[in-house]
């Protein structure tokens, strides 16, 4: 085994090319072991991204380890994350997995939007489809917590949004029309509230099923060139799935009914990622305050999902 660690090592250091290689010392890391996976896939021009497993065989011109492992990266620069948010010469470890790779990429001299391509993220709950409309809302609230630009958008025509925000009564209506158009989307059909981005559905349910693919993918471009990092959806187009790069799927299983549903649903994700998860409670992860619906952060609920979304997110 640790033969075969070496060989690909030095094969990744022959020739004079002008590649710059980065090794990810990760021993056991469940999350750092996702973020690495990640950089290597997304093919980075002139960025070599690979992964050592022994401390004996670090080598690159940078090496991404643990602020606990600095003694053992003796070649190479190295580029350390820290459990500690008051290190400043570290990146600080607990929190969202873009932010790491945006700053890994920095300290290697590339100033890049790591999310060159908008990201979709669809959330459904296929038994309580009112729950996968609340999560969603909390999804996108998460990623915005971890400085991404979110839009959220929910198709469900049938969820009581003002107990999210106002509504206005301009959005997807006045979008439709001047795409059927050929007119310009207009900045002004992005919604915000306390500084969460939202595009209001006010679309009626016959609609939304004559909506095309098409108009989606055009509204994901309006807000890729408003710089969005992703767009969460809830209750979309079987149109849209294979469009997704995330699947969310909350799970509600108290029956062999519900039991076979999650799991063709499970068997069912496509090209893109599915996350998994158990459901969410009333009173437990969200509750009802002055007539809006609230987060309960501290709950144990909330806390094994923030735990799910840590490792993908």
């Amino acid at each position: 085994m640790n033969r075969i660690i070496l060989t690909e090592v030095e094969i990744i250091f022959r020739g004079e090319s002008k590649v710059i290689n980065i090794g990810i010392f990760n021993k056991e890391d469940r999350v750092l072991k996702i973020i690495g996976e990640e950089l290597i896939k997304e093919h980075y021009k002139d960025l070599n991204f690979f992964f050592i497993t022994e401390d004996k065989y670090l080598k690159g011109d940078y090496i991404v380890a643990f602020k606990e492992d600095a003694p053992f990266v003796k070649e190479g620069q190295g580029i350390f994350l820290s459990e500690s948010i008051g290190d400043k010469d570290a990146i600080f470890f607990y929190q969202g997995k873009e932010v790491i790779k945006e700053e890994i990429l920095r300290r290697i001299g590339r100033d890049v939007n790591i999310k060159e391509q908008l990201k979709l993220i669809g959330v459904e709950n296929l038994i309580k489809p009112y729950n996968s409309t609340i999560f969603s809302y909390y999804l996108a609230e998460y990623l915005s917590s971890f400085k991404a630009k979110v839009c959220w958008l929910s198709l469900n025509c049938y969820f009581p949004f003002e107990y999210f925000f106002p509504m206005e009564g301009s959005g997807l209506t006045k979008a439709k029309y001047y795409w059927q158009n050929k007119e310009e989307l207009n900045n002004r059909l992005v919604k915000s509230h306390r500084d969460f981005y939202y595009l209001e559905n006010d679309l009626y349910p016959e609609d939304l099923e004559n909506t095309s693919l098409e108009f989606y993918l055009a509204l994901k471009d309006f807000l890729k060139d408003l710089n969005f990092d992703y767009l969460v959806l809830d209750s979309y187009p079987i149109c849209l799935k294979p469009e997704l790069d995330y699947q969310l799927v909350l799970k509600t299983a108290v029956n062999g009914l519900e039991e076979r549903i999650w799991q063709e649903r499970r068997n069912d994700a496509g090209k893109s990622i599915l996350v998994e998860g158990g459901d969410i409670n009333y009173g437990s992860f969200y509750s009802l305050k002055k007539n809006r619906l609230s987060f309960n952060y501290q709950n144990e609920e909330h806390l094994l999902w923030k735990g799910i979304l840590k490792t993908q997110f």
